[in-house]
């Protein structure tokens, strides 16, 4: 399936959760995890094989989509005059 975003159009996966909830993932974004951490503070990290990463996270389009619905652009019905003679 691939994403419906104007500027995307990237390649996801959809994944279900427990409450049959769908959840767009990204099968290119890489998730690592931490396997532990150095005396100076340095973690140490290792790639996570069977974990994805929400397509809205790397999506250009993300702003586009709110639960499933596209947000619509609100138009000015009504625009404001300013008084003195501007607008």
């Amino acid at each position: 399936m691939n994403c419906r975003g104007p500027n995307c159009g990237r390649e996801m996966l959809v994944g279900l959760d427990s409450k049959g909830t769908r959840h767009p993932l990204d099968p290119r974004a890489q998730v690592y995890r931490m396997v532990g951490r150095d005396p100076d503070g340095t973690i140490r990290v290792a790639r996570a094989e069977d974990c994805y990463v929400s397509h809205f996270v790397t999506c250009p389009d993300h702003a586009e989509f709110s639960r499933g619905k596209r947000r619509q652009p609100s138009p000015v019905a009504n625009p404001v005059t300013l008084e003195g003679g501007g607008s």
